[in-house]
Parts: structure tokens; sequence; C-alpha cells
């Protein structure tokens, strides 16, 4: 995130561009387009700006969105009704003019094509891993995980176990009393 960061600020500087705000810096699933909170925020923040910002630059244009046609909906909107352009600093694509902008919807096709292919090859993976018996995610409230892939250092183990916790324990007390 951080060599985003500033491979962005570089070609800015290169390229006699000011930075005015900065977006992101969270990660985000580039999936859904409106339900990231930060991506929602940038969206917000140059629409409503009272002086608009001649683009929006990102590294690389697969980080703006993979929503496919989507994306290219949103594209055009900020570029033909809010004036907004994008840049994909990493190799100087603008929608300033339209062959470079038909070449980030391409771009833009590309990225959603790749999460359906990923999905496409994890899913199956998925779905065995579950029907052996462990569990993907957290766990619910009220019980602890251990595994090889827990965030909690602590809680690491070789295989998988899900435990009731204290907060669990008082749930079933509160339970129990009301029967």
């Amino acid at each position: 995130m951080e060599g985003q960061i500033n491979s962005i600020k570089k070609y800015a500087q290169d390229n006699g561009y000011t930075i005015t705000k900065e977006h992101g810096g969270t990660y985000e699933s580039a999936k859904g387009d409106l339900t990231r909170k930060e991506f929602k925020q940038l969206l917000e923040s140059v629409k409503k700006a009272k002086r608009k910002p001649y683009a929006i630059a990102i590294k690389f244009i697969s980080r703006f969105s993979r929503s496919g046609g989507g994306a290219i909906g949103l594209v055009e909107e900020l570029v033909n009704n809010v004036g907004i352009h994008l840049i994909e600093t990493s190799t100087g694509l603008s929608t300033e003019n339209e062959k470079e902008r038909l070449e980030i919807y391409d771009k833009l096709l590309d990225s959603r094509r790749e999460n359906m292919v990923r999905l496409e090859r994890t899913l199956p993976a998925m779905k065995d891993f579950v029907e052996e018996g462990f569990w993907l995610g957290k766990a619910p409230r009220g019980y602890t995980m251990y595994g090889e892939r827990v965030t909690n250092f602590a809680n690491r183990i070789e295989g998988q176990r899900i435990e009731i916790n204290d907060d669990g324990k008082i749930f079933a007390k509160s339970l129990e009393l009301e029967s």
C-alpha cells in the first residue's frame, strides 16, 4: 500500500500535479464498489468538492475497481458529468483522450475477468475445506478460534479448533435462565 502511495506521489511530482487529498490506505476489496467505505468517501468527496480536482490518480486501475461494467459507468459519470479524469500512474494512461480511456475500460473489464477466474479456482477448494470440518472466517461471538491461520498468535495451533469462551459461557447461562 505504501509503495503505491509513494509511486503516485512521485508521478504527481514528476508530471506537475498537486495532490490535494488522499483516500484509501485500507485493504478494502476492489470487487464491490459501493460496498467499500473508502471508495464511497472518495466518490462523495470529489463530487461535493467546490473546487473539483482535475483527476483521481491510481497506481493500477484494478485498484480503482474490479466490477467491470459498473466501474466503466462510474468512470463515465466522473469524466462526463463531474469533469474528473482518472490517471493510472503505473502506465500514464488517462481518461483525457478517447483511445486511452478505452484502454482503461479494457483494464477494468480484465480486472473483473480476473476476479471471476480467481473465484472459479478458489470456491471448490473452500467448499472442500468446509466439508472437511474446518471453519471459514471468524468464529461466532462467544467462541474462540484456534488454528494455523488465526490473527492472534497466542491461538495458533496445528489444525483447527473452536471453543466456547467466557462470553459464550455467560450467553449459555442466560439462555438456561430463560427456559
